[in-house]
């Protein structure tokens, strides 16, 4: 019997076995192996069955083991305990999948519905992966993409590529979350705001391996934003010019406090903002209001109640009770709590006056929007019309009395009117606040006439009191059209102008040019349209031009820069350029024009300007350099008149053959040396009183050559060509021995190195037209050419251009004063000659001089022979210089007269007007500090009017020889005085006066 059992037991466990097998087969999904263990399982059921058969029948053959039977129900046991084991395994893998699955259907619902998508960058292959979701926000297919994420970065608005790009480069190297909002551009040029959230996933050396990633559109939230923005401060407006006492409170349950209020509320109490927040609102009350009405008004509200025109009394600073009726709404936080109140007062003792300020409120709320251009429309849910501003009054031609409470139809043409209400009905039911309404299309207004007219519009929605209200905002942009086609018109009678014309964008590309900055640069339109400003530019200057666009730029435009272009042909030339910005309507930079004029020809013209103007500056300084001078040599005169005079004197008492009397000739000769700088100096700022006659010229050059050869080195041979001339030349000889001197001398010093030939020719040629053309000095006729030529060093074209600059010298210090030149050219110019100058470096130097002959005979030379003078009268002299009255009283004393000096000109005139006739001649300096030689000579004649007068001077301005003669002055000598010139000018003065005394 318990062999039975045994058996009987195997068998149903085992069955139990194959149908918990059979019933995984479907939980699982896998058939074939959960078939074949049930297979298996009974396929065992069968043997048990067999033998349980075989025992019921008596089968003698057969004789059951009892231990394997025990042995067979421990598998069985253990074999259904197995199974039943994994089956909640099993059943546990389905639900989580099912669930799984459930869960990817949710997730794909929300981040359709939140917008929200995924996204994985493979930083080491730079590919992308997005989710469907993404796909869609990107308005892209996925083969579109091809997993490119450079492709992928074109999408986004080119406006922020470089800071997205610039978040994502921080965002990997210094491993900070990567969260940035930017604008992506979808295929059909709609533009959205998105949020993109990531991480870096980095390998274990620290090293990116990609960014995994979310993306949200929040263009609905970026405009609820502008929106919430816009709202606030509206409301904040009206919180602020609300016409009642407004004050906003909380912790109603408790001890109430101020958390903010209006200034109406503040004024009318006379406390400041600062002193009433945070402060308990019972200080405000009377202590009657605030315990049997504020008590309870925060009661009622904390529980959900309001409070509508209660009368209570606030209390002000300086104690005075007003009277208000109070109403009050209660607050609530984000959760939908009860957070404080709104609380506003009337005051009804100026119920009037808050009557007429709210009407003011009010006028000032339809003034804002009758001072608006754009027509501003509100209608109802019935399309009605309920605000209709002075801007709409001026576009469409109607009062807001004609159309307040018309259906909007009145405003739209007839082919719109069928289609409106069901784009209003769609934007109604969107979740957008705001669109703009050309989204779809141009659209078109109706005037009161039946104009249609062409306008841009936005169209918001603000749901008040249960009731949408919808705003439109309205421009007629007829005149932008109007613009459009101007521009196209701009660009016709800009191609006919005679001036350059270019648009270009912010990049530099050229959208337009006219055909006359075209051609100016040698190209054709077609050439430069599309190419960068640049093309305008040589190699060297393209930086230039990149300034040039950054200026633009930042300055909103240039006016009258001056700049370099460059031709097609290669041919630089100057512009002058000017340019502005041009702004799209939201007032962003767009493109900008500008103008160009070839400024060659007047560049050219202020050259010329420049050089004469440096003209100008030469002949100034060379006056002021004269004037300086014309100082020097009065002082320097009056310091070489007493040296010349008493070695004058000196050499007559010496033996002419003693070495005293040698060097006093050198002493003497250094001094004239001395004389002629001065009078060099003198020559050359054309103060030198000029006596000029007409000479012959060819024996003025052989006279100072035979001078000059004897003081050449032997490496410099001098080769003559001088001709002799009859025709005379006007002019100072001894200023043209000092041309030749010193032209001569710079030649020796420009070929003593290395020694040469200099060269002096003289003959006759005749100046044509041309070349007096190209040297403004001269003019047509005959002249006397001189010319001095050296193989010399030569002269650079910089150097050529100083050389008869005053001072100015190449020559070591110690070597040359630099007046050389200056000197010549001023006794040329002063000729009415001119100096031409043709030298290179290391080809020598010809020096071409032109004197205009002049028509007249050779003036006679007078000579007086040795002089001798045997004086006989009383001189007076008079000189502020100590030492030139000494010297002249020696002189007049070896010439036999008797002697009176005087340093001080009134003295002298003192001593000479008491005793007129004791003098028989006066000798006296031009320059005195207290009165001039002139004046002294006039109030001597006025004394005497015969008296013989000598006037000396170092250099005067006010006096030349002819001057003083016709105010009575006998003789006129310059200084320093020598000997035999001062016995020749008082013989001269006593003949004049009609008797000689010797």
């Amino acid at each position: 019997m318990s062999f039975i059992i045994v058996l009987s037991f195997s068998i149903i466990l085992q069955l139990s076995a194959a149908v918990i097998a059979l019933w995984l087969i479907k939980v699982t999904g896998h058939r074939f192996a959960w078939t074949a263990i049930a297979t298996a399982i009974f396929l065992m059921v069968l043997r048990r069955a067999v033998t349980f058969t075989r025992y019921l029948t008596g089968d003698i053959g057969y004789f059951p083991d009892m231990a394997a039977e025990l042995i067979a129900l421990l598998i069985s046991i253990l074999m259904v305990a197995g199974i039943a084991g994994i089956a909640p395994v099993f059943r546990s893998i389905q639900r989580t999948n099912m669930e799984l699955r459930k869960s990817e259907h949710r997730l794909r619902n929300a981040q359709h519905i939140a917008l929200l998508g995924f996204w994985e960058w493979d930083l080491r292959s730079n590919t992308v992966y997005l989710s469907e979701e993404t796909y869609r926000l990107f308005g892209i297919q996925q083969e579109e993409l091809e997993g490119n994420f450079d492709r992928f970065f074109t999408l986004v608005h080119p406006e922020d590529r470089q800071k997205l790009q610039e978040s994502l480069e921080i965002s990997i190297q210094k491993d900070f979350a990567f969260n940035s909002d930017f604008r992506v551009t979808l295929p059909n040029g709609e533009e959205r705001f998105v949020q993109a959230r990531a991480e870096v996933v980095r390998d274990k050396s620290g090293l990116p391996l990609r960014m995994n990633g979310i993306v949200l559109d929040i263009t609905h939230r970026k405009l609820a934003e502008a929106m919430v923005v816009q709202a606030e401060k509206r409301y904040r407006n009206l919180f602020e010019q609300a016409p009642v006492k407004a004050l906003v409170i909380r912790n109603c349950d408790g001890e109430p406090v101020i958390e903010d209020c209006n200034q109406r509320f503040l004024s009318s109490l006379g406390y400041t903002l600062e002193e009433v927040l945070e402060q308990p609102l019972a200080n405000y009350y009377t202590e009657k209001s605030y315990t049997k009405l504020i008590k309870g008004l925060c009661y009622n509200l904390s529980r959900g109640g309001d409070v509508t025109q209660q009368e209570c009394e606030l209390t002000t600073r300086d104690g005075r009770i007003i009277s208000t009726l109070v109403s009050a709404v209660p607050l609530t936080d984000s959760g939908g709590g009860f957070s404080g109140a709104l609380m506003m007062h009337v005051d009804i003792t100026e119920r009037k006056a808050a009557e007429n300020e709210l009407r003011k409120s009010r006028a000032r709320f339809a003034g804002i929007l009758d001072i608006a251009e754009e027509a501003i429309i509100s209608v109802d849910e019935e399309q009605k019309i309920i605000i209709f501003n002075k801007g709409a009054e001026h576009i469409f031609g109607y009062s807001s009395k004609e159309v307040l409470g018309r259906p909007l139809n009145i405003l739209l043409p007839e082919r719109y009117r069928t289609v409106h209400p069901k784009h209003v009905a769609d934007f109604s039911a969107s979740s957008a606040v705001s669109r703009r309404m050309e989204e779809r299309g141009e659209i078109f207004g109706r005037r009161k006439n039946g104009e249609e007219f062409i306008a841009e519009a936005s169209i918001s929605k603000l749901k008040m009191d249960g009731e949408v209200i919808f705003t439109v905002v309205l421009r007629d942009i007829t005149a932008h059209k109007q613009a459009v086609d101007d521009l196209k018109k701009f660009k016709s009678i800009s191609d006919k102008a005679n001036y350059g014309t270019l648009i270009a964008d912010l990049d530099g590309i050229l959208l337009y040019v006219n055909e006359a900055l075209a051609e100016m640069h040698g190209f054709i339109p077609a050439e430069v349209a599309g190419k960068h400003l640049s093309v305008f530019y040589s190699p060297e200057k393209v930086e230039d031009c990149f300034n040039l666009i950054k200026t633009i730029k930042n300055k909103g435009g240039i006016n009258a820069e001056e700049i370099w272009h460059i031709r097609k042909d290669g041919v630089i030339f100057p512009v002058l350029m000017s340019a502005s910005m041009i702004a799209d309507e939201s007032g962003s930079p767009m493109v900008f024009s500008a103008t160009v004029i070839d400024i060659t020809e007047r560049k050219a013209m202020e050259d010329q300007s420049a050089q004469l103007e440096a003209q100008l500056r030469q002949a100034q300084k060379l006056e002021t350099i004269g004037t300086l001078a014309g100082g020097i040599a009065h002082d320097f005169n009056n310091i070489l008149t007493p040296i010349i005079g008493y070695t004058d004197m000196a050499i007559t008492s010496v033996d002419a053959d003693s070495q005293a009397h040698a060097d006093l000739q050198r002493v003497l000769k250094a001094a004239h040396r001395a004389k002629e700088l001065v009078q060099q100096i003198l020559t050359f700022s054309r103060r030198e009183e000029e006596n000029f006659s007409h000479v012959k010229i060819h024996l003025i050059i052989e006279e100072s050559l035979k001078l000059l050869e004897a003081s050449l080195p032997a490496t410099i041979k001098l080769r003559k060509n001088i001709r002799s001339i009859d025709e005379t030349v006007l002019a100072n000889p001894t200023q043209l021995q000092q041309v030749i001197m010193n032209l001569c001398t710079n030649a020796y010093h420009a070929m003593r190195e290395h020694g040469g030939v200099l060269e002096v020719s003289l003959e006759l040629t005749r100046i044509d037209a041309e070349f007096a053309y190209l040297h403004p000095r001269l003019h047509e006729g005959e002249y006397v050419q001189l010319t001095v030529r050296d193989t010399g060093c030569g002269i650079d074209e910089k150097t050529k251009e100083r050389i008869f600059e005053p001072f100015f010298t190449t020559k070591k210090i110690g070597e040359g004063t630099g007046l050389g030149l200056s000197v010549v050219h001023g006794i040329v110019v002063n000729h009415n000659g001119e100096i031409v100058v043709e030298s290179k470096p290391g080809e020598g130097t010809t020096f071409r001089i032109f004197f205009p002959v002049s028509a007249g005979d050779t003036d006679a030379e007078s000579s007086e022979g040795a002089f001798k003078l045997d004086g006989e009268g009383h001189v007076l002299i008079v000189d502020d210089d100590e030492e030139i009255v000494s010297m002249g009283k020696q002189m007049l004393e070896y010439f036999g007269y008797q002697v009176t000096t005087k340093t001080d000109g009134t003295e002298a005139l003192d001593v000479f007007r008491e005793a007129p006739d004791k003098f028989d001649l006066v000798i006296t300096d031009q320059t005195m500090p207290d009165i001039t030689g002139v004046e002294i000579a006039r109030k001597l004649l006025t004394i005497r009017s015969d008296i013989p007068i000598i006037l000396m001077t170092g250099f005067s301005e006010m006096v030349t020889p002819e001057s003083a003669k016709t105010m009575g002055i006998h003789e006129f000598i310059l200084k320093p005085i020598v000997l035999n010139d001062l016995g020749r000018a008082i013989q001269r003065a006593l003949k004049k006066r009609g008797r000689r005394k010797t």
